[in-house]
């Protein structure tokens, strides 16, 4: 695991935002992941009544993994966007 990635995911949200909208966007972010670690443990639950426990763990890390790596190239490619922008605008 990459040490120090979640406040370097924070550090890119907040440089995505504009100042007068962080506090409500973070307020929705903090919301939104309550809402999704409950529904996770339900539909894990569900999963795992009908193909064990083993195979929803297995199942459970094999898609947090994809969704992992499918936002962080999204979001690296926003970031790369972001900074040559920032380059062109200060070398004019």
């Amino acid at each position: 695991m990459i040490k120090g990635g979640a406040y370097q995911l924070a550090a890119a949200f907040v440089q995505a935002l504009r100042p007068e909208s962080r506090a409500r966007a973070f307020g929705v972010a903090q919301s939104s992941l309550y809402a999704v670690q409950g529904l996770g443990i339900v539909a894990g639950g569900a999963v795992a009544q009908v193909t064990g426990a083993p195979l929803a763990v297995g199942l459970a890390g094999l898609t947090a993994v994809t969704t992992l790596a499918m936002s962080w190239t999204h979001l690296r490619a926003r970031l790369i966007q972001a900074q040559q922008a920032e380059t062109k605008t200060a070398g004019s």
